[in-house]
């Protein structure tokens, strides 16, 4: 890679939506001029949202009065709804009617044109701080702050999004409720500092079981779950719990001493054990707290304890 690549990829990317040919390139002189990367200047909406996908800026400036089966703020809408990128406005208009229609997409500010580059530049850098302190908020309120899984608002939100899926699809589902072994000895042998350090790294591991789709969580303390969707079988849930079993169950070094825990998992599946949210998670609690009787470091499906 030259030098010149490196330079471009590390200068913020900014899709550019006008239909005027000449305002458009006269758009990315200025932001090439204030050290922008334009990925791209397409005319209509419906090239925009094919942009996106190729190019995935960092930002959309969008005309608002665009031609074609797509205006500006149609366009706007989706990117709001499909895509995580802000949108800023052009337009040579503002009337009240049209602003009012623009608010709805929730916008991170608007430019009249014509503008000044210094006015350009800000309008971006403010828009491109807006999204990143959203970003951080939104991960604070979803996300755990010891581990970085997601916590147990966000889980519930998607155990709901994927059962809802599993019913429409007549797909297999699975709910793992994940204990870790002895973890009350971890924190008074090692400390609390240990114990979180033990934490962090049980989760990157339990991540490293699932694929992309799936959703680990951390529920609290040192309960973990799991969502494992749009299975082929239900066997295939065994496969996946052997291999949490296995890497939770190494030894974890920890302040540069060995030190080892394991992990009881209890598993409900869908439609077999139940339909609701609520059935599901308390029949994979039931199996859960059975393996932990029955032995530790292991896994049971709940209908099979009952077999």
């Amino acid at each position: 890679m030259s030098a010149d690549d490196v330079e471009i990829l590390q200068r913020k990317k900014i899709l550019v939506v006008e239909d005027v040919t000449i305002v458009a390139m006269d758009i990315k002189s200025s932001l090439e001029s204030l050290g922008y990367h334009v990925t791209e200047t397409v005319p209509t909406g419906q090239e925009a949202l094919r942009s996106l996908d190729q190019t995935k800026p960092e930002l959309v400036l969008m005309d608002i009065m665009l031609e074609g089966a797509l205006d500006g703020i149609e366009t706007a809408d989706i990117i709001k709804k499909e895509f995580d990128i802000p949108v800023l406005y052009l337009t040579a208009y503002a009337d009240e009617e049209m602003l009012n229609r623009a608010k709805i997409t929730e916008p991170f500010g608007y430019i009249l044109k014509p503008f000044h580059e210094r006015e350009l530049m800000a309008a971006i850098e403010m828009a491109l701080y807006k999204h990143n302190m959203e970003n951080k908020l939104k991960k604070l309120a979803h996300y755990d702050c010891l581990t970085g899984l997601p916590n147990r608002a966000l889980f519930f939100d998607r155990f709901a999004q994927s059962l809802k899926a599993a019913k429409r699809s007549n797909h297999t589902m699975a709910v793992l409720e994940i204990d870790l072994d002895d973890f009350k000895s971890v924190n008074d042998n090692m400390g609390h500092d240990g114990g979180d350090m033990l934490l962090r790294e049980a989760a990157k591991r339990l991540s490293e079981c699932i694929r992309e789709s799936d959703t680990a969580a951390r529920l609290g303390g040192d309960e973990f779950a799991v969502l494992l969707t749009n299975l082929s079988a239900p066997d295939d849930t065994d496969v996946v719990a052997a291999k949490i079993i296995l890497s939770l169950g190494s030894p974890f070094l920890i302040n540069r001493k060995c030190c080892k825990t394991g992990a009881s998992i209890g598993i409900s599946l869908f439609p077999a054990d139940g339909d609701t949210e609520e059935t599901l998670l308390k029949k994979a609690d039931i199996a859960m707290y059975r393996a932990k009787e029955q032995g530790k470091n292991q896994y049971l499906f709940f209908h099979r304890t009952n077999s």
